[in-house]
């Protein structure tokens, strides 16, 4: 088997996740088949990867470019010398070594992202096999989530690969891959290899290091593979990783798109032109046999002169020993050293088949020449039974015909529809709405300005009421307006009828007294939520619920849903191990905003009854899986109350973007909290901050009262050009 991974950084994190979904044209196939995202979403992942940068001070971080050191071609020109690994410039009385090459460029952009690639041969999955293409895939996922669970990815899995010409050549083309971009910044705090990584700490180590992160996919294909359908790797195509077979070729990411390409690199002609020349001795081993290796280096320094790919620069040390100092290609301006193409062609006498054991084993006549390993066949699809075969054609027949009707109505003219009665002013427009749904429209006025200023906190109340205004003039310009604002009084009923079941109409302040106390206010521009219910004269009052869909947790911007203090209440468990778990944001503190809802997720669901007809109620809580519900509990440790009868948690979590009407936390970051440890009073403090929340909401709309809407002053605008036109006749 054969599962490779290759590392390329990159310096644009944006770049790159835009090629990741970006689709090819030309060759009509599905680009991108899977896709995830580990401590982020893969909509999402380049602007959430900007802003765990942003947040730990390294968007834009650029690092010192460090000089080079060479042998001078005239050793009179050197001006240095290399102490340990550090070097220095030479004093008077010393004798140079080298000379330092200042970087043209002293600083360059750090990498915001490192690109992994894992690749399939087909022997090990084939691409047309869903199967086998999806376990691969969640392979991938699962080993990185196993060895680097803190950091940031998304991983994309691309099935349009044809190969190149060369590659197809080969029988290696169109092989299944998937890509992860990881950002250059650890996520969450976490332990690799031995080595501690804290959250906003740059990726290095054994996370980017090519031979530790290739062991460690190596070992997780051997112990978990099978879990995926895939098996440990084939070492008679793919070396294990620090082995003499794995260590013989050293090749470049140059050498891999040259070799895409039909074409071949510098350092392969350079290695082309050794193999030649170690090929050559081979054919006459009793040449070699009487000759020691300074005598043997030089007769193969002058063999692989003699191809025209390679020459050979030799030094001779103070101990007298004949090294090879670099590798010169024809065309090529700098000289490659000695180490770069693998240590098959290296000087050190003590690594095993380097280039003393090569001209060994030709004296021996036991040479050998390099070959390359080859992967089996392509992977067979499994055969599915007939009868399997017939219910998948049937719901593809099924599918066509459905995409057939599609297309046939897409195919038609639209029906023309009626238009609404143009009008001259936005008066004539609101106007029948003010009239039949006073208390309704006035309701959706008051939270669209609310929501209008959360997202835009700088904006003044004037404006934003003009704004808002503009959008219900053009709901009221096509129909939507009615449709919404039957919703709103459909709700409001619902309300009203909670509240006086909670309390008897004798001990409710009836609303005619209520619009005495508010100075005659006109019933449309009141809010109606102001007419406070008075408590019936007992010892211990019961405190009025507030709807649930007011208990809503709204206009969450993305730092406030990265890591968010989560409260998380247990409604039930279940028998599988999961529960109903009912997750809020934590009571924000002293000085803080206060939020008039607190809890995350909001949703309409159809409840069936015990007479056979369905409900549409509200529900807040989010079920878990068993799984699911184990990390909780893990990431929440000692963090845990029994209150009021039920099993309250305290922990963090990233929340994902508004679905199903409302927000939902995403298990896989369940983390520790870092505030202080709930108590016995934890469910009482977080109504009493969404109570603190709906108060400060009243206060600051009954300061804007005062203040002319915007529907005012476009009538009042109107009624002034109206009279200005009559005056002008």
């Amino acid at each position: 088997m054969s599962a490779t991974v290759k590392h390329i950084p990159s310096t644009s994190s944006s770049n790159l996740d835009a090629y990741l979904d970006r689709e090819k044209e030309g060759n009509g196939l599905p680009r991108v088949l899977y896709e995830f995202g580990q401590h982020c979403r893969p909509e999402t992942a380049a602007q959430e990867f900007r802003a765990l940068r942003e947040a730990h001070g390294q968007q834009g971080a650029v690092r010192k470019v460090a000089a080079k050191y060479k042998e001078p071609e005239d050793p009179a020109g050197a001006t240095h010398l290399k102490i340990g690994k550090n070097w220095r410039e030479a004093t008077a009385t010393e004798t140079a070594t080298h000379l330092r090459i200042a970087p043209e460029v002293p600083y360059v952009k750090r990498d915001e992202a490192h690109h992994f690639i894992y690749s399939f041969d087909l022997a090990t999955v084939n691409p047309q096999d869903p199967e086998q293409t999806q376990g691969a895939f969640e392979a991938v996922v699962a080993f990185r989530e196993e060895y680097t669970p803190g950091t940031q990815s998304k991983f994309v899995a691309h099935g349009d690969a044809t190969g190149s010409k060369v590659a197809i050549q080969r029988g290696e083309g169109g092989k299944f891959h998937v890509h992860e971009a990881m950002n250059a910044v650890v996520h969450t705090g976490m332990e690799v290899d031995g080595r501690q990584y804290r959250k906003g700490q740059r990726v290095a180590g054994a996370i980017t290091h090519v031979d530790t992160y290739r062991a460690a996919w190596d070992q997780f294909l051997k112990t978990r593979g099978q879990e995926f359908g895939l098996s440990p790797q084939d070492r008679s195509v793919l070396p294990e990783v620090g082995s003499p077979e794995y260590r013989a070729v050293r090749r470049t990411e140059q050498d891999f798109w040259a070799r895409e390409r039909g074409e071949i690199s510098d350092h392969d002609r350079a290695r082309s032109g050794i193999e030649t020349a170690y090929a050559r001795l081979a054919e006459d081993p009793a040449q070699l046999a009487g000759l020691d290796y300074a005598e043997r280096i030089e007769r193969l320094a002058a063999e692989a002169s003699a191809t025209g790919d390679v020459e050979l620069k030799l030094r001779r040390t103070k101990a007298d020993e004949v090294k090879i100092r670099s590798f010169v290609v024809p065309g090529r301006k700098q000289p490659i050293a000695s180490t770069k193409l693998g240590e098959r062609y290296a000087n050190a006498t003590a690594t095993v088949g380097g280039a003393q054991e090569q001209l060994v084993y030709i004296a021996q006549g036991s040479w050998k020449p390099f070959a390359r390993g080859e992967v089996g066949p392509p992977k067979q699809i499994e055969r599915l039974p007939d009868a399997e075969v017939a219910n998948l054609q049937c719901a593809a027949d099924g599918l066509a015909r459905e995409e057939r009707q599609i297309q046939q109505a897409e195919s038609e003219p639209p029906r023309r529809q009626p238009r609404p009665k143009t009008v001259a002013t936005a008066t004539e427009v609101l106007g029948p709405y003010k009239r039949d749904y006073g208390r309704e429209l006035a309701e959706v006025r008051r939270t669209l300005v609310d929501e209008h200023l959360r997202q835009h906190p700088g904006t003044e109340p004037r404006v934003a009421a003009q704004m808002v205004d503009g959008q219900l003039y053009t709901h009221a310009l096509d129909g939507s307006l009615k449709t919404d604002l039957e919703a709103v009084r459909a709700d409001l009923a619902q309300h009203q009828k909670s509240a006086e079941q909670e309390h008897p109409r004798s001990d409710v302040r009836t609303s005619e007294a209520a619009s005495d106390s508010q100075d005659k206010e006109p019933a449309a521009d009141r809010d109606w939520q102001s007419e406070r219910l008075r408590e019936p004269a007992a010892p211990t009052p019961k405190r009025p619920t507030p709807p649930r869909n007011e208990r809503r947790a709204r206009s969450l911007s993305i730092e406030e849903r990265r890591s968010a203090e989560l409260i998380a209440v247990v409604r039930s468990e279940r028998a599988d191990g999961g529960a109903y778990v009912d997750f809020q944001l934590a009571a924000p503190g002293p000085g803080e905003h206060q939020r008039p809802g607190l809890h995350l997720l909001s949703a309409k669901t159809a409840v069936k009854q015990k007479d056979g007809t369905e409900r549409e109620v509200t529900r807040t809580w989010t079920q878990l899986t068993a799984p699911q519900y184990d990390r909780l509990k893990l990431a929440s440790g000692e963090n845990r109350v029994e209150t009021e009868g039920k099993t309250v948690y305290g922990l963090a979590a990233d929340v994902e973007m508004p679905r199903q009407g409302g927000h939902a936390p995403n298990p896989n970051t369940f983390q520790s909290s870092r505030r202080k440890q709930i108590d016995q009073n934890i469910l009482a403090e977080q109504r009493a901050s969404e109570d603190r929340g709906r108060a400060a909401e009243r206060a600051h709309r009954k300061a804007r009262k005062s203040e002319p809407s915007a529907y005012e002053i476009v009538s009042q605008a109107n009624k002034d050009r109206e009279s200005g036109l009559s005056m002008s006749r």
